[in-house]
């Protein structure tokens, strides 16, 4: 020691300085190494409630009860269906920090459907909880940056790094691999987005997702995602009568706040189904309708929401909501949290069983019209028009384009409409059989107003959205009739149904106009919507009709046996084929 001591002394000044400078770098390390095994060792919930300070205070399950059962839940994959405003954004920040602070994953991305809504995010609702959080801000660099945030270890290394990212963007979405990707806002983003960015944990040992929206309709993004999971419900224990309250189930069954929400000398309050008696929102408990399943599922409603809204309890802003809002759906979805579907405008099995006829499918028809969706398989919708009825004669699934051309021949198809995509090549062959008759089909956002014909080109542009909402009509103002086969029942019917009308919103979440988004196989959809536009382009003037056919050039004669992807010569420009005299002739017969 003494010699210690004498070696010590024997340091000149800036020698003891250095010294003291690694002395404490020493302890700085060993401090941060013991926080950093403490932290690898606490749990959600303790690192929450111990690290982060909100705009309210100190981070608290107070008033949020519910939120508890999520920050415990250790699954891979959590999905939380939401109404709006209940924390399911929040925990999707904490649940990321939380991982990266503690080690638990080295990178997570946060998705977001556009760049834009992501770099508003981070600003306004990540940044904020860094920079509240002594321990985060200590650990965190580039939190001003919008697209990362990186974190380092006890020596200053980098650790790990929370990324933000738009769907929309493939770019963005396909660039980072992580072990942790949080998605916000599924509905609003495509599938084909959506599943982009679940590759990104597709390498990873962890591979945690987590997802949180607001529905919007049935059978689609988030609410599909949720009825495939175990569907864990807030359940409410009558303290009178003992029955097991689920508010947002007992509001869905009656179509309306009665055994839900009562009214009592001008005071509302949530209640029991069974007896009336008030319902303690805090001291319910999460209950699987399907436990053992994979992806835990949340459901968050506001109807057992604790918040003070417009100086009254949660309860009689939603009551009001209710009895007065204007745009129903939002309600369904923003308020109780649950998807809503406008059946005076969807295609229902209702609406189908209704216009069943009483006829088989016919072998043969006469001046009819056809609409064909293409993809690994053709499928097939023929009709013919009968005193302002369109009756189906005939729907089917192809193999290839082989079996068309026999098609139109064994039901003098007059006018058809081929989807354009994927196999063009084929379609336009298909076309060029058939100079006049048959036109690829563009689903165009800007070609509102009704269909573009263009003879010259053998295709025509229509507005998806208005294309599919004409043909659906047609059915609930029973303008069509259905033959009576096991085609129509078991594949056209539940084809027919697979897609559901949805609002599209704008950045400020106002309705700017609607879409026919997918929940199923849908091919026989489209196929009977290429139908009816048929019927559109066959009910037009006798000049018309024959003009498709001196534009397109003379007609290629059809093979007995044609293949798949018939070679068909370049059509050229004429005044009339001879091919054509006989088409001609009986169009002008039948008119």
């Amino acid at each position: 020691m003494a010699r210690a001591a004498g070696r010590a002394a024997a340091l000149t000044e800036p020698q003891r300085a250095v010294r003291e400078e690694l002395r404490a770098s020493a302890e700085q390390i060993g401090l941060r190494l013991a926080a950093g095994r403490s932290g690898a060792r606490v749990s959600r919930v303790e690192w929450a409630t111990r690290n982060i300070t909100l705009a309210g205070g100190p981070f608290s399950f107070a008033g949020h009860e519910y939120q508890r059962g999520v920050y415990e839940c250790e699954a891979p994959h959590i999905v939380i269906r939401k109404a709006a405003q209940m924390g399911g954004s929040l925990f999707g920040i904490l649940d990321a920090l939380w991982a990266l602070d503690t080690g638990q994953a080295r990178t997570a991305i946060y998705f977001f459907p556009t760049a834009r809504d992501i770099r508003d995010f981070a600003h306004d609702r990540v940044k904020p909880i860094i920079s509240g959080s002594a321990r985060l801000s200590a650990r965190s660099r580039g939190i001003d940056n919008a697209g990362y945030t990186q974190f380092t270890d006890a020596f200053g290394a980098v650790s790990g790094a929370l990324y933000f990212r738009g769907m929309k963007s493939k770019v963005s979405t396909s660039s980072v691999p992580a072990d942790l990707i949080m998605i916000d806002e599924r509905d609003k983003v495509s599938t084909a987005d959506y599943e982009l960015a679940l590759k990104r944990v597709s390498h990873s040992e962890l591979a945690l997702v987590r997802e949180a929206c607001t529905p919007t309709v049935s059978g689609i993004g988030i609410d599909a995602l949720f009825e495939r999971s175990d569907k864990r419900h807030w359940t409410l224990r009558c303290a009178r009568c003992g029955k097991e309250n689920r508010p947002e189930l007992e509001f869905r069954e009656n179509g309306g706040p009665e055994r839900t929400l009562y009214e009592r000398g001008g005071e509302v309050y949530l209640g029991c189904a069974a007896c009336a008696a008030p319902l303690d929102a805090a001291s319910g408990r999460w209950v699987a309708e399907m436990p053992g399943r994979d992806i835990a599922g949340f459901q968050f409603s506001q109807l057992w929401s604790q918040v003070v809204q417009r100086g009254a309890p949660m309860a009689r802003a939603i009551l009001d909501d209710f009895r007065n809002t204007r745009h129903i759906a939002d309600f369904w979805n923003s308020r109780i949290g649950l998807p809503y579907e406008d059946k005076t405008t969807s295609l229902t099995r209702d609406a189908l069983d209704a216009c069943d006829g009483d006829y088989g499918l016919a072998p043969r028809g006469s001046a009819c019209t056809m609409g064909v969706d293409q993809g690994d398989e053709l499928h097939v919708v023929i009709s013919e028009r009968q005193q302002g009825i369109r009756r189906v004669v005939w729907a089917g699934v192809l193999d290839g384009f082989g079996g068309l051309p026999g098609l139109m021949r064994n039901y003098d198809v007059r006018s058809c409409v081929i989807d354009a995509m994927p196999n063009t090549h084929s379609a336009r062959d298909f076309a060029a059989m058939f100079p006049g008759r048959v036109f690829l089909c563009h689903y165009v956002e800007s070609a509102r107003g009704g269909p573009r014909w263009n003879s010259s080109e053998r295709a025509v542009a229509v507005n998806r959205t208005e294309a599919l909402d004409a043909a659906a009509a047609a059915y609930r103002r029973l303008e069509v009739r259905l033959p009576k086969a096991p085609v129509i029942e078991d594949l056209f019917k539940p084809q027919m149904g697979a897609m559901v009308r949805r609002p599209i919103r704008d950045e400020n979440g106002d309705i700017e106009g609607y879409e026919w988004a997918k929940r199923g196989a849908d091919h026989f959809r489209h196929a009977d919507c290429y139908d009816q536009l048929a019927g559109a382009r066959r009910g037009r003037s006798l000049g018309d009709i024959l003009s498709g056919v001196l534009d397109s050039g003379p007609r290629e004669s059809v093979a007995s046996s044609p293949t798949d992807s018939p070679r068909v010569p370049p059509a050229t420009k004429s005044a009339r084929a001879p091919s054509d005299e006989p088409f001609i002739k009986k169009e002008m017969e039948n008119w």
